[in-house]
């Protein structure tokens, strides 16, 4: 398939088959790369990647990184990453740190792969201990 202009979908598909080609780079080196930010033109596309390394089967993200250096800026433990808190009913899983969000500067998983930004006095009080 031959392009002769970028859109919405067909920078998708590039995107897709980007990630899909880098599957040796990240084996060959132990690594994890993920498409991050994009944007385009009708002539050019730009995509972002993260490439992280993986301890025990899972990508170190910045993020994650993050929360373990700045975690006792906000009353948290470093060692509070991957710990479970609960939130109007649902349980949240701590996976890492905007430092630049002043506001919800701590990210969370609810389980279904859907990361949720929450302000560190939330988390704080609600943390399983």
């Amino acid at each position: 398939m031959k392009l002769t202009e970028l859109n919405k979908d067909n920078c998708r598909i590039i995107g897709n088959a980007i990630e899909d080609a880098l599957k040796s780079v990240e084996k060959q080196f132990g690594i994890s790369i993920r498409r991050k930010s994009g944007s385009f033109t009708v002539n050019h596309l730009t995509l972002k990647l993260e490439c992280s390394i993986v301890k025990n089967g899972k990508a170190i993200s910045k993020e994650a990184e993050d929360f373990k250096h700045y975690a006792c800026l906000y009353e948290l433990s470093a060692d509070d990453l991957g710990k479970t808190f609960k939130f109007q009913g649902q349980s949240f899983v701590i996976t890492g740190l905007k430092s630049k969000s002043h506001k919800y500067p701590i990210l969370a998983d609810n389980g279904f792969g859907r990361v949720f930004k929450f302000p560190a006095n939330i988390v704080k009080a609600n943390i399983v201990k």
